[in-house]
Order: structure tokens, then sequence, then C-alpha cells
């Protein structure tokens, strides 16, 4: 009838308010480190069914290794600024130039800067400059003098740097200023003598752009800057970060920022990246169908979980242990969905991740197709866990 999904973030292992105290019945049915005991941890596996072992997490669900069908997991990823270059060496002449840039958003940002009546989320800029004869052919006097208009137009008509330029190689850098921002145009305009007739009216002299020059409605002559892998540096969205999960998943309400906030312990810390795992459960329920006498109903699930990745614990490499003794292995995706990246499953502590690669069509049949074990232990059932309500 529905989706159920579930989110939670985890900040640590040890210590969450709500997980489960060690102690020695839990230490007998699980591989939990005795040197633990008395203290809250935030998961385990219980082994008491040696073929059926059981993930409990605190304040969430219990997964049994029978119901559950998959496993995901997609790294985070660092966002990246877009960053363009313009040459001024092509300059050939004194004249009144101008750099005309449009800028588009990407779906992750409403920015109302950006709106208007004509295109989608769209803004365009322009920076005028004179070149002097004195300074044709001299790229970096001509650099800083663009830039230095630049930043007095971002100063005086919206009192913020909506784009960054600086000079780099005696090239224009003009470098956005958040992840969402798209270049669509960004060219290099020449003042030229024209006779063009609109009606009634006669304009003697327009901008047309420079064949030579970077830029172009089709986007197939901007110029790129490159990353350190020798690739042009188009923006992404950064996933898995503070500004990312705060944005999609922790709204900054006034709920969620209160100093007596519920969850305290799920709020993502700043600076920090986190991992996303997907679990995909599947509980045969019984008879409980209305459509037809004795009709078999099952529960399908995701709960999706962000762990804190942090190289100096091993609460990755804890987590995903865990993991694997409620299934065979972990796909990891890329951030285009259709991508499997595989990885030695025998390696964990290595890869900190162990994969099972097939093919999406064969994965999606298998999810179709999946028997759900009935009864007994499952995902879904039992909100909560550990000593203290689910909130």
């Amino acid at each position: 009838m529905f989706i159920f999904t579930t989110n939670t973030l985890i900040n640590n292992y040890v210590g969450y308010p709500g997980g489960f105290m060690v102690d020695d019945n839990l230490l007998a049915k699980s591989d939990v480190d005795a040197s633990l005991k008395n203290q809250k941890i935030r998961w385990y596996v219980d082994k008491t069914d040696t073929n059926n072992p059981v993930l409990r997490i605190g304040r969430d669900f219990r997964f049994a290794k029978d119901n559950v069908v998959a496993i995901y997991k997609r790294e985070h990823n660092d966002p990246q600024f877009a960053k363009v270059l313009i040459d001024p060496s092509v300059i050939a002449q004194k004249g009144i130039y101008r750099i005309a840039i449009y800028i588009r958003l990407s779906q992750g940002s409403q920015n109302s800067y950006y709106a208007n009546a004509l295109d989608r989320k769209g803004k365009p800029f322009y920076v005028e400059f004179e070149v002097k004869q004195n300074e044709v052919g001299n790229s970096e006097k001509i650099a800083k003098k663009v830039v230095n208009i630049a930043k007095k137009y971002f100063n005086m008509v919206y009192e913020y740097p909506l784009l960054k330029m600086y000079v780099e190689d005696n090239k224009i850098a003009i470098e956005a200023t958040d992840e969402y921002q798209r270049f669509f145009v960004c060219e290099l305009q020449q003042l030229t003598d024209a006779d063009v007739s609109f009606d009634c009216c006669h304009t003697p002299e327009v901008f047309s752009a420079i064949d030579a020059l970077p830029g172009d409605e089709n986007h197939d002559k901007i110029e790129y800057a490159k990353d350190e892998n020798d690739m042009p540096m188009k923006g992404a969205e950064g996933f898995g970060t503070y500004r990312q999960i705060t944005h999609d998943l922790r709204l900054p309400t006034a709920a969620n920022t209160r100093w007596d906030r519920i969850a305290l312990d799920e709020t993502p810390v700043l600076g920090a990246v986190y991992d996303e795992y997907i679990i995909y459960m599947c509980v045969n329920r019984g008879i409980m169908g209305s459509d037809a006498v004795g009709d078999l109903v099952k529960s399908r699930t995701h709960h999706v979980f962000y762990v804190k990745h942090d190289t100096c614990d091993d609460l990755i490499k804890d987590w995903e242990t865990a993991l694997l003794q409620v299934a065979d292995k972990i796909e990891v995706v890329n951030k285009d969905k259709d991508d499997v990246d595989p990885t030695d499953i025998n390696d964990v502590e290595a890869n900190q991740t162990a994969l099972g690669v097939k093919e999406n069509a064969e994965r999606t049949t298998a999810s179709s197709d999946h028997e759900a074990v009935p009864g007994g232990e499952s995902g879904g059932e039992e909100p909560g866990g550990g000593d203290e309500p689910n909130p």
C-alpha cells in the first residue's frame, strides 16, 4: 500500500543513551568485547539462533538474517564547486568587452536569487570592462582589472559575492560559491559595430561573442578548470556531508535545534561525513489479506542508516562487520545509481566493505521474487530496542 522507510543517523557505537547495556546475558549471546561490560552500545548481533542471527539496533529495529533481502552502501563524496577559466590573451585590439555568464541551479537548491519567470532557476551576470591600447597583450593586467570590477559589481548589486573571481595563471578564474551552481553560458564578448534594427529603434553597436573564446549556448566551448584527476570542474553536490544531511534529513527547525531536542545524539556533526547504508527487508506476515480469502501478505521495508565515516576510529569497520553477519554481501553503489563497484568480500578490514556484484536487472528480479521467511525474528516488528522507549 505504501513504502515504509526509516532514516537513522549513527555517530558512535559506545555510549549511546538508547543503546543496550552490556551485561553477562548480552555477552553470552553475542561477540561483544567483554571490556565493554556495564557500558551502553548502539548495536549487537544476537546469535542465540546460530542459523538465523539477528542484528539489534538500539532505538531502532531488529534485522534477522533470513529476512534481509539486500544491503546497499553509498559512500560519501565531497562537493565540487564549478570553475571556469577565461584567457584574456585572445583580446587582440582595444575596445569595450564584457564577460557574459548564465548560472543555473541543480535540483538541490531553491535559492530565490535565481528565480525568474522566463527560465528555470537561472540568473545572468555581466561584467563589462574597457581594454586600452597599452593593455592589449598584457593578460595579467586585463585579468586584474576584470577581477576588481567584478568584486565591486557583486558588492554593490548583491552585497554578497555570488561568484568568486580571481587571477590564476594570468587567466580570469570564475568559481561557484556553492555546490548547486552550474555554468550554462560563460563567454567573452566584444562591443562591435553593427547595423541592427528593432522596429523603429536603431542600435548602432551591439555585443557579439568572440569565436576564439570559450563559451556558447551548447556548452562545448566553456573552458572548465581541471581537478587533481584532470577532470573538468563542472560542479557536483556533496553526499553524506553535514550540509547535505541538514538540508535533506535534519532540517534546522526549532524542534531540531533546541537544547532538549529529541534524539540529540543523532544530530549530524559539523565537519563530519557519513556513508549511507540501506537494509532492504522482506517479512511474511501470514494470512492478513483482504482481497481474497487466505491471501498472504509480505512486508517490504527500507531502513536507511547514515554512519559517520571517521578514519581515526573503527566505527565503519565494526558496523560493516555486524552487517555481514546478517547478509552475505554489501553492494556499494556509486553516485550513478546503475553503477556497482566490486570489492573483495574477504578483505573487510582493508576495504571496509564486502560486496557481491550482480546486474541491476538480476537484483530487481531477485528482490521481487524473494520469498520472505514466515514468523520469527523480523525487521520492522520491533521499534525501539535497548532499555529506553522509542521516542
